[in-house]
Parts: structure tokens; sequence; C-alpha cells
């Protein structure tokens, strides 16, 4: 549904590659396409790849791939004969590959899960495949190790939803015989992967919209149990997504919410990884005004989050409400979730033991309605992706991360 919300083809190449100065340093544009999700993006050990969903004129949408490094943007890659791609995630695969997912239509025009392997010039190592049988709504990656990624899927009647296990190995190459219908009354399919190498499944029970948890070990579940209520959905209020995070003591989850009135909110709970029943879960807000925080000028305290991020200031949970929350997967002693406060400022939001410890302010305004991208490398820095609309009906897929602060590719592309 998000992917073609916006009207104008446009070009694939941004004509304006140059956003503005954040507090992460240049923004840059991908790609301007009609698109209302981020992009996806993997940081790689060259730079950076991104994927997204464009069109041209008389064209159906494609997918297009794009490598960013700090001295070259590459041309975009067009990945051929998609009907109607959406919901793209990237993730590590082996070797410098990666594998690329997205949902699609098959022959009969019935949405299915899709997987090929992305070489690092942006070519397929191998061809398309589709993953899923039953009609697919939406799904989670679970990397396995060794590059190989568990999917889960959530798919067949609408009525009654269920979800499907599916794992596809280092080389991008599925496992039909480890295909497995896991559960039943299951919708909104989260999960994480510890730094001991548990893996650990979240969901909805269809029924009751209560959060259901369980260890998940070679394609099954070990102890499904509620752990949570959940958050109580009005008529004409819709979920936008559904996530989990960690650090190294808690687990999270996030609810994006937009509300009949057309408000945006984001709810969170949080719990050990061995509590029997978590806490309520509340709406998200932090103690200070991001919008009044100038970083630029010497501050009393700040925080250190751990990551090569720049400068943070202390927070604690509070009135300032957050929307669009969008957290990284990974497990650290500290978890960055990026959010939008005031309904336009980009901010990362720093949390420990399940509680707000840290805010930090990128100076970027945005106007989001789509879910951004947040992703962590081996060195520590952060990347923020997002889909910025326009008046012109298209959007400016863009991306920040302070290890390319100045990006001289950039400086190239200027002076041409």
């Amino acid at each position: 549904m998000a992917v073609l919300l916006l009207s104008a083809c446009q070009p694939t190449a941004p004509e304006t590659p140059v956003l503005l100065d954040s507090a992460w340093g240049t923004v840059i544009t991908v790609a301007q396409a009609e698109q209302a999700d981020a992009p996806a993006i993997w940081p790689t050990s060259a730079g950076i790849v991104a994927a997204w969903v464009d069109t041209e004129a008389n064209e159906p949408p494609f997918q297009a791939l794009r490598s960013l490094t700090p001295d070259r943007i590459g041309e975009p890659v067009k990945l051929p004969l998609p009907v109607r791609p959406s919901a793209q995630q990237l993730i590590t695969a082996g070797g410098d590959n990666l594998h690329l997912f997205w949902l699609d239509a098959n022959v009969d025009n019935e949405t299915r899960l899709f997987t090929a392997l992305i070489k690092p010039d942006l070519s397929r190592e191998r061809e398309s495949t589709i993953l899923t049988e039953q009609s697919t709504r939406r799904y989670a990656l679970l990397p396995a190790g060794d590059g190989g990624v568990w999917a889960i899927a959530a798919g067949g009647l609408v009525s009654e939803p269920s979800l499907y296990a599916h794992f596809i190995d280092f080389a991008g190459r599925p496992r039909f015989e480890d295909v497995y219908e896991i559960v039943y009354d299951a919708d909104w399919p989260t999960g994480l992967r510890a730094n001991d190498g548990s893996l650990t499944l979240f969901w909805l029970r269809k029924t009751d919209g209560q959060v259901m948890r369980s260890a998940f070990a070679n394609g099954q579940l070990l102890d499904p149990h509620p752990i949570n209520f959940g958050v109580l959905l009005n008529p004409g209020d819709r979920l936008e997504s559904f996530c989990a995070a960690q650090d190294n003591t808690r687990q999270y989850l996030f609810w994006n919410i937009t509300r009949m009135n057309g408000s945006r909110e984001t709810w969170m709970a949080s719990g050990g990884s061995k509590e029997i029943f978590w806490a309520d879960a509340r709406p998200l807000g932090i103690s200070v005004d991001p919008t009044d925080i100038d970083l630029a000028t010497p501050q009393a305290s700040t925080f250190k989050p751990g990551f090569n991020a720049g400068v943070s200031l202390p927070a604690a949970a509070g009135h300032f409400a957050l929307s669009w929350a969008q957290p990284i997967t990974e497990q650290f002693n500290t978890l960055p979730v990026a959010a939008l406060a005031a309904d336009s400022a980009l901010t990362i939001v720093y949390f420990r033991g399940g509680e707000i410890v840290g805010v930090q302010p990128l100076n970027i305004n945005a106007q989001l309605i789509g879910i951004p991208k947040l992703q962590v490398d081996r060195d520590l820095f952060l990347y923020l992706a997002w889909s910025q609309p326009t008046v012109e009906g298209y959007a400016n897929l863009q991306l920040v991360t302070l290890k390319y602060r100045d990006w001289e590719s950039v400086k190239t592309l200027r002076q041409h």
C-alpha cells in the first residue's frame, strides 16, 4: 500500500543531490521516486547499498539499486521483471553478497515473498525466487549466521492468518524442504538475533492483538506464549509497523500507529528475555523538546551512547511525543532508535535497560509518511534513511551518516 502513494513519475537520478547540512553532515538524495517508506539500506565494507521502487513513463514499477561510497555515487541498477514490488529489505549473505527480499505479484497476480542474491556490483548472482505459496502480506528476517537467513512470512486467509518459516542459505538458495507453517492465528512477525546466536520471534495474535513471543530454532517455535496485551486500535486506526529491538539487558517492542484523525503515535513496551509477562505498552515520549536543543552550543552535560554518532544529551521519558520510531535490531549496551519529534524533527533517541537515557536532534526537518530506516556498521557508525514527500508528487529518498559527512562524491556532482 505504501509503495505508490505519490503520483508523478520522476527520473531515478536526482537533479539536486544535496539537501542540507545536519548534525551528521551532508544529507544526500539517493533517488527521487514514488515511495512512502525509506529506501532499504545496508552498510558494506565498501560503502552503502540502497534499494527502492521506481517508475518510468508508461512503464510498470521496478526495483532499483545503487551503491554509494564517499567518492562515488553509482548509477542506478534496474532489477528486471517485477510487477508491483514493495517492502524491500537487504541483509548480508555469504562473502560480500547481499540478500534482497521484497513482496511482489506472481503470474496469477497474487502477492508472494521474493528473494534474490545481489553481488557487490549489484548484479544478480541468482535469479529471483518465489518463496511463499500463500498470499503474503508482510514478513520478517532472522539472520541465521554464516550468511543464511530465516524469512518469516505472514499470510494465508486474511481472517485466519498464519506464519510460515523459510530458510535461505548463504548462497541465496532456498531449502524448500525447510518450509514450516509455524503458528496459526498470527500476524505482524518481527524477530531478534542475540549476540549468543539465539533467535526470538514476536508476533501479534490475530484474534485479540496480544503479543506472542517464542524462542526459534531450526524452523520451529520452542515455547510460544503471550507476554503483553498489545495496543488498542479503534475503528479507523491503522497499525503502520510493529518491530522488536534489544540492548544487552532488555527487549523492546514498538508500534507505529496512525489514528483515525490522521495523528501519528508510537507505543513502546520492554521486558527481560526471561520475563513471563511484560508491563503494558505506553505512548513513547521524551523529557526534552528536541527542537529546542542546539548541539552547537556547549552543554553542561553530554551522553555517550557508545556509537560514532556525535554529541548527545541525557534524556528520560516525558510528555514530548515521538512518532515513526525505527530501531536497529543488533544487540549493544545502548539501543539507538530513529524517531520524529514535534511532527517534523528527525531525532535519535537512546535506550538502555528499558528506559530513554539520551537524545540527539539531527537538525533535519522531515514530513514522514512512511517508516524510516536506521542501520549500524561494524565501526559503530549509524546510517539513517527516510522518504521526504515533495509538492511535485514524488519523494526525495534521503540518506545521512556521520561516517561520510562530507560526501566527496557530492562535490563531484556539484561540479557537473
